[in-house]
């Protein structure tokens, strides 16, 4: 067996992981930061979403040349799960709950969010200015129906990119965490 084992942890492996997992997330980003970017731009997001692909691609590299073995042992495989449909149905079910109960337990006021929502057109250099005004006469028109708009408006986004959009980056970062990482340091148990 490659590596320093102790207890069946082959800590040579887990450490090459972490420093290849984080050399390739965090020289990119440090290349970034040294040319005077900063984080409230569209390049730092896709450099951020691009670095969650780090330590999937470490963990691929070191199953095919150090461990030897299918990639389906670290996860890379597709089989159906009764949570892929349960566990969308909870998340409805929680932020349907949230709002009232936020509103019941704490000090907070609800309301349309159409003042929040205002000043963030006026603040936004997405919609011309010109256009701002009636953006904001086509939500107060929806009147007690924004929140629900709102909310409705998250879950349907959430429902359609948590498993799309969102989905392929986490897949980086589940693949190298939980997939190779978390299978070398198993034996520490919980």
């Amino acid at each position: 067996m490659d590596g320093i084992l102790r207890n069946n942890i082959n800590f040579k492996r887990a450490g090459y992981f972490i420093l290849i997992a984080y050399a390739l997330a965090w020289i990119p980003e440090f290349w970034y930061f040294s040319a005077g970017r900063t984080l409230h731009s569209g390049w730092f997001t896709m450099l951020a979403i691009g670095c969650m692909f780090a330590p999937a691609v470490a963990a691929i590299i070191l199953q095919k040349t150090l461990v030897k073995e299918p990639l389906s042992e670290i996860g890379l495989h597709f089989t159906f799960n009764k949570w892929y449909i349960i566990a969308p149905l909870i998340a409805i079910v929680l932020v349907l709950f949230s709002v009232p109960a936020s509103a019941l337990l704490s000090e907070t006021e609800l309301t349309n969010g159409l003042p929040f929502i205002a000043e963030q057109l006026y603040k936004s250099s997405a919609i011309a200015p010109s256009d701002r005004d009636t953006a904001l006469k086509s939500l107060e028109q929806l009147g007690s129906w924004l929140p629900v708009v709102i909310i409705g408006g998250g879950i349907i986004g959430a429902l359609i990119a948590g498993p799309t959009l969102n989905a392929i980056p986490a897949l980086g970062e589940e693949l190298g965490w939980r997939g190779f990482l978390y299978k070398e340091l198993k034996p520490l148990g919980f």
